[in-house]
């Protein structure tokens, strides 16, 4: 379900008077999302147009001069992809993992299904609902784009 674009942000202000890094990520009305360049977002138009929710944004510096064009970007795709065998996750109904919500724990051992994720590049994850997810293969297409300038706080292999 897309979130109503009167419900979005027009407009931002850079504390920096600089233009946003490719990938922030956001949490806007308790729905996973990011304010993301318009290298980015081009990427992912191109690739995934039907999957995600692109709305444009002004970014501005204190003085209201525009400095930069950016999206606010929501996934549409919620998949299932965390692997309940991951060691380094929390769950947040202890005694009912399998319908359980869970929060990610830093370190190795976190891991999503591939057969999952197999064709899509980006999306939320049902049981991880504040977090956003981009694929290895997705990774490579930003990488060789030179589509960079953002980190991920949790990096999950592929089984």
């Amino acid at each position: 379900m897309k979130i109503p674009e009167n419900d979005l942000p027009q407009k931002i202000i850079s504390r920096e008077g600089a233009p946003p890094y490719d990938f922030t990520p956001v949490h806007f009305s308790n729905f996973p999302s990011a304010i993301i360049s318009e290298r980015f977002a081009s990427c992912l138009m191109e690739l995934e147009p039907e999957k995600h929710q692109f709305s444009p944004i002004v970014v501005e510096d204190f003085e209201k001069k525009v400095v930069a064009h950016a999206y606010f970007w929501r996934p549409m795709v919620i998949l299932d992809a965390i692997d309940l065998n991951s060691t380094r996750i929390v769950f947040t109904k202890k005694d009912d993992i399998a319908n359980s919500t869970c929060q990610l724990r830093h370190g190795d051992g976190n891991f999503v299904n591939k057969n999952v994720i197999d064709g899509h590049l980006a999306w939320a994850d049902a049981r991880c609902q504040s977090k956003l997810f981009i694929s290895d293969a997705f990774l490579e297409i930003l990488s060789s784009r030179q589509i960079d300038d953002f980190s991920w706080t949790h990096k999950l292999k592929e089984i």
